[in-house]
């Protein structure tokens, strides 16, 4: 199978914007006039129901602990809310989903593709991925 190119590519919007593309797929979006921007700074504390950080383990914190505004925190990404500001956020009222309950999907799929190797069970799969970015 040829290798695929990863070199992001600009393509022109409808909207006046730019958007980083990979192929057919648009990856991320800068000028687009159909929205707003965020900063990534407030983004956490901002007024909504769920908040479901997906990324990055410890942006939830003491620091912004006490101005999230979620009524739900569903934890995506590994340890997201670090120990001070799980206190913090629990006192509130605010109810967490735990990381280990709410991503263990991509860690059981893994033990089970780990179990395969080390017995020597080998499952090719064809597939094309749907984005490189």
């Amino acid at each position: 199978m040829p290798r695929r190119s990863r070199r992001r590519q600009r393509r022109k919007l409808q909207g006046g914007g730019e958007a980083a593309t990979s192929g057919n797929v648009i990856c991320g979006v800068r000028g687009f006039d159909g929205g707003d921007s965020v900063d990534p700074r407030t983004l956490l504390v901002e007024d909504c129901d769920v908040l479901i950080p997906v990324a990055l383990g410890g942006v939830i914190n003491r620091e912004n602990a006490n101005d999230i505004k979620a009524k739900f925190i569903i934890e995506a990404a590994n340890h997201p809310t670090d120990l001070e500001a799980d206190e913090i956020i629990v006192k509130k009222g605010v109810i967490i989903l735990p990381d280990i309950f709410a991503n263990s999907g991509g860690v059981t799929v893994c033990y089970f593709e780990q179990t395969l190797h080390i017995n020597g069970v080998f499952v090719a799969i064809n597939y094309e991925p749907i984005s490189n970015c």
